[in-house]
């Protein structure tokens, strides 16, 4: 009901099948996306703006212009630092879909019950956020609420990424050239990503340690997905 023969048939061992498989699914899923994006670009410019404009009063036409000669005019290595972006949050996106409908069919109780009160939190907060802007609640109370909040997630991703490798090896699902590659991937998207956030203007320099980590966190979703994978497929494997 749960597992296609792909799945099924794992071994115990499933680094290697689990990268091959999200491999194949991210190229896919990358190839339609350029498909696409490379027909909204020949499209656009064949309609015009006068089209736009009187559907949305809004020329995307000249403004796709303007993109692509913003573009065009970055240094080679600001080029790649986006494409390594857009490229790993494809693969982060395809498997994360994979590791929650692994954990989901594994661990069905506890995944609703773990979504279901980090749903709650977020209500909670954001609630809290419109009592503190109608002057309800102080501001202090709503930035160390906030503050608790962000670090017990904080503390949350770290104990399940060194889980994670630990049961990972332990089991021998991880192998040390698959944590290898998850690293050095992890390594160039953390670097692309600081590239990017400088072309946005975000400076690191000024903000707070506890912001900084969390505008800096997203790096490591490759690492923590990748370790992720082979580990929630194992168990999907033996359910």
């Amino acid at each position: 009901m749960y597992l296609n023969a792909f799945e099924a048939t794992q071994a115990y061992g499933t680094a290697q099948l689990a990268a091959l498989k999200l491999l194949v699914k991210s190229v896919c899923v990358l190839a339609a996306l350029i498909a696409i994006g490379m027909s909204v670009s020949i499209s656009l410019p064949l309609l015009g703006d006068a089209v736009f404009i009187q559907m949305w009063s809004v020329p995307l036409s000249s403004h796709l212009r303007a993109v692509t000669g913003a573009l065009a005019a970055l240094a080679a290595y600001k080029q790649l630092s986006l494409v390594v972006v857009a490229a790993v949050w494809v693969v982060v996106w395809v498997a994360g879909f994979a590791v929650l409908g692994a954990l989901w069919t594994r661990y069905s109780r506890r995944a609703t019950i773990a979504a279901s009160s980090l749903l709650l939190s977020g209500l909670a907060l954001a609630l809290l956020a419109l009592a503190e802007r109608k002057g309800i609640v102080s501001p202090f109370v709503f930035d160390a609420t906030l503050a608790a909040w962000r670090g017990i997630l904080l503390a949350a991703i770290v104990f399940t990424i060194v889980y994670v490798f630990w049961s990972g090896f332990a089991e021998r699902v991880l192998t040390l050239r698959y944590a290898s590659g998850t690293l050095a991937i992890s390594a160039a998207f953390g670097a692309a990503w600081l590239t990017v956030l400088q072309m946005a203007g975000v400076q690191l320099a000024g903000m707070s340690a506890l912001n900084a980590v969390w505008i800096l966190l997203p790096a490591s979703l490759p690492l923590t997905i990748g370790a992720l994978a082979p580990w929630s497929y194992s168990r999907v494997r033996h359910t």
